[in-house]
């Protein structure tokens, strides 16, 4: 899966710690790309699973969202733009991914990456990422 540098939204989002929210370090500027980011084509976040997440609730869940705003700073004022099921502690081992179809219509300028969990995590980190094309293998 080829990665731009300039729609990657965070290499090693650390969330092994309380639960809580937690928000991707960059984000994709569209107006960069003159808002015309895959000129037309299906774009994906791909979220992957670089360290696997533990837990000890199996009741945990981590939920990510794909979030909008106008302003570099993806935070708690970000727009939810769509959002993934709950993900349980065992479905988020080594190497999984979670591929999000980006909706056509996004309005603001910047666009990131926002995880939620509802239970404290004792390990996980994932990498995000907007592609043309999401690898499935």
């Amino acid at each position: 899966m080829y990665v731009d540098k300039g729609l990657q939204i965070d290499s090693g989002l650390d969330m092994g710690t309380t639960a809580g929210s937690w928000y991707g370090t960059n984000c994709v500027d569209l107006a960069l790309a003159a808002r015309d980011v895959g000129k037309g084509r299906q774009m994906y976040l791909v979220i992957t699973v670089t360290e696997a997440f533990v837990d000890s609730s199996a009741a945990s869940a981590t939920i990510f969202s794909l979030v909008e705003d106008a302003a570099t700073g993806i935070d708690g004022n970000s727009i939810t733009v769509l959002s993934t099921e709950g993900f349980a502690v065992a479905a988020l081992a080594l190497g999984a991914q979670i591929v999000i179809p980006i909706p056509p219509g996004i309005a603001l300028q910047y666009l990131g990456v926002k995880a939620v969990t509802d239970q404290d995590l004792t390990a996980g980190i994932i990498s995000a990422q907007v592609v043309l094309e999401a690898q499935t293998n």
